[in-house]
């Protein structure tokens, strides 16, 4: 870039920019209305963008911890979020896990090595990919119903069952 910018670039640089930062702003806007909303005592939406005082009783009831008033009155955790956050970590690191354990040693497979039916195992491949993943919900389903009479652990509404799906 060179070291002297005609005034039109300098102009047209400051304006990118301004706009840039208009926009932000407006992105920005509503995120910090609901965080200044958030950390307000009770359930008042109105006011200024930064609380008077600081309340992190709906942050505490949002992270699944029970909140004790100034009366005495104890409010449980409508929701076990942590709980939920936990199992979401935990099915989507084993599934990820499980998926480059197999995907890569399938890869190899088919890029070193040969074997009888291999042409036709990538034509299905790419045919299967052809299809959106929603057409297999109904045969999912009642794989998972059926397989989870005989084995309990990846039948439906089971850990085993989401990360086997």
């Amino acid at each position: 870039m060179a070291m002297v910018q005609p005034k039109s670039q300098k102009l047209r640089l400051l304006t990118t920019h301004l706009l840039l930062l208009i926009f932000i702003a407006a992105i920005m806007f509503p995120l910090l209305m609901v965080i200044a909303i958030s950390l307000r005592e009770g359930n008042f939406a109105t006011g200024s963008l930064i609380p008077d005082t600081i309340s992190w009783e709906h942050w505490r009831l949002a992270l699944g911890f029970s909140v004790e008033h100034a009366d005495g009155r104890v409010t449980p955790p409508p929701f076990p979020v942590l709980l939920w956050l936990w199992n979401s970590i935990k099915v989507a690191g084993i599934t990820a896990i499980g998926i480059v354990a197999l995907s890569t040693t399938c890869a190899y497979a088919f890029a070193r090595m040969r074997f009888p039916g291999k042409a036709t195992l990538l034509k299905g491949m790419l045919i299967f990919q052809m299809f959106p993943a929603v057409l297999s919900l109904v045969a999912l389903y009642a794989l998972f119903d059926r397989l989870g009479q005989y084995i309990p652990f990846v039948g439906l509404n089971t850990h085993g069952g989401v990360i086997f799906a």
